[in-house]
């Protein structure tokens, strides 16, 4: 009998073995099956459209079914570009010239600063503690927090895994169950706490980052830190409450929280030290300098890679030299390798394709269905391949297309960036695994939450952000 056991469990393994190995040999032919189709057949294309679009799918596969790092990916499509011959090396490693890698770079120093001296710890703990007595109480000290770790902490992973592991301590002590709807509820809000309020001002991430430097380029003129918070700061603060509260959705169980528990965890972290005040007077001078970007002149790259190499210097001495290895380079990489696909479409001619191509479906129509129309294709676009990639591949089209309709481009920008914020599925938005990964989220719960998010977002584009947007005068 046990013999038995152990056979039935032996072939059990091996099947799942099988399994895993058919997926992947589907996947992989897929990544190269599927392009070399295209390819070959849209004949009365151009040479170099054909390959653009067989190159960008076979990149945008790989990253959706998760076959290798994204990074590598990144990291070839550039050098694909070049050896194909549709682009010359200057123009495909031109990302490592853009500010938005600076923005980043200096972004991601920022946040080491913020998490290494415990500041974020603190304002995450102080915002649960001071709110957290039921389910909704939690929610919206998760709110609060999201407002706060946004612009201190300009990189999505850092504030993700951060919240995260405050979220998951507190789970612990409250004894919610791995997979409930309490512990799907809590953990989904953690992140979106922290995921929606990004794209209210420029250095909220680096794909809010990479798109306003697309936009800019497509509109010929700079895109101040400033005009982008005055244009979508408030959108962003009211989506970002809308999308914590999507939560609901789920009917999550009753919770009753001991705020004795939350005030213990505060207080664990100790009184705060001089480094933290420090810091945190240093970090509204910066913010101060990035929201007065139009008055001074000077670009918030520069701003931030400045202010975050003087964190090692004399005087503020908040990080030390080890500090830097745990910096995430690798990002960089990630952000300078997409980047090259909305110029290689640009210099091809695919953008004009797309442009031509679509032009005729929105002439003529009002810009509240232009509008509502461009966040749906986003959301689709969003669906076929990572963040950063949607961005960087269609964001430029699009304020394309707003300037051949006659609108505003900004609105045609900024719509694309609201539309790729919501996702379904985690290959779209890789910190979102970050969080999955404690366990406390049930798939299909977060799945509902997510489709239930797209559903909210189009009614929230239609009631919220096209009568601001009048109201301000971008339409």
């Amino acid at each position: 009998m046990a013999v038995q056991e152990v056979d039935n469990r032996s072939i059990t393994k091996q099947q799942v073995k099988e399994k895993i190995k058919v997926s992947l040999i589907l996947k992989w032919s897929s990544t190269l099956i599927i392009p070399i189709l295209v390819y070959f057949l849209t004949p009365s294309l151009s040479y170099s459209i054909r390959i653009f679009l067989a190159t960008t799918l076979w990149a945008i596969l790989t990253w959706a079914f998760e076959l290798v790092p994204p990074v590598v990916v990144a990291i070839v499509l550039p050098v694909l570009y070049i050896l194909s011959g549709i682009t010359l090396p200057a123009a495909a490693f031109s990302g490592f010239a853009s500010t938005t890698i600076w923005v980043t770079l200096g972004g991601l120093i920022m946040a080491a600063a913020v998490i290494q001296t415990g500041l974020a710890k603190r304002i995450a703990y102080r915002s649960l503690a001071l709110t957290g007595t039921n389910l909704i109480g939690i929610m919206i000290g998760l709110v609060i927090a999201g407002f706060i770790l946004t612009p201190l902490i300009p990189v999505i992973n850092a504030k993700v895994a951060l919240l995260a592991a405050a979220v998951v301590g507190i789970l612990q002590a409250l004894e919610i169950k791995p997979g409930s709807k309490a512990g799907t509820a809590i953990s989904m809000a953690s992140f979106l706490a922290v995921s929606a309020p990004t794209i209210g001002i420029l250095t909220g991430g680096g794909d809010i980052t990479l798109a306003g430097s697309l936009i800019s380029k497509g509109i010929g003129v700079t895109i101040s830190w400033g005009q982008w918070a005055s244009n979508m700061l408030i959108p962003a603060l009211i989506w970002s409450i809308i999308s914590v509260f999507t939560v609901l959705i789920i009917r999550p169980e009753k919770l009753t929280v001991d705020k004795t528990i939350l005030i213990a965890r505060y207080r664990e972290l100790g009184p705060m030290s001089k480094k933290e005040k420090l810091l945190i007077v240093y970090l509204l001078i910066v913010l101060v300098l990035l929201a007065t970007d139009k008055i001074h002149k000077i670009d918030s790259a520069w701003i931030l890679t400045i202010a975050s190499a003087l964190l090692f210097f004399p005087g503020l001495n908040i990080l030390k030299k080890e500090d830097i290895s745990k910096v995430n380079f690798v990002l960089l990489f990630f952000i300078a390798g997409t980047m090259i696909i909305g110029t290689v479409a640009s210099s091809t001619g695919t953008t004009k394709l797309i442009i031509n191509s679509i032009t005729p479906f929105f002439a003529g129509k009002s810009s509240v269905f232009v509008i509502v129309a461009t966040y749906i294709f986003a959301i689709v676009a969003h669906l076929m391949t990572t963040t950063i990639a949607a961005v960087s591949a269609f964001v430029p089209p699009i304020v394309e297309l707003y300037k051949h309709l006659g609108l505003n481009p900004l609105v045609g920008g900024y719509t694309m960036v609201l539309g790729i914020n919501p996702f379904l599925f985690p290959y779209q938005l890789a910190p979102f695994m970050i969080i999955y990964a404690y366990g406390y989220i049930n798939f299909k719960d977060a799945f509902k939450i997510n489709l239930f998010r797209y559903l909210v977002g189009i009614l929230f584009m239609l009631v919220i952000v096209i009568p601001f947007w009048k109201l301000i005068g971008l339409l």
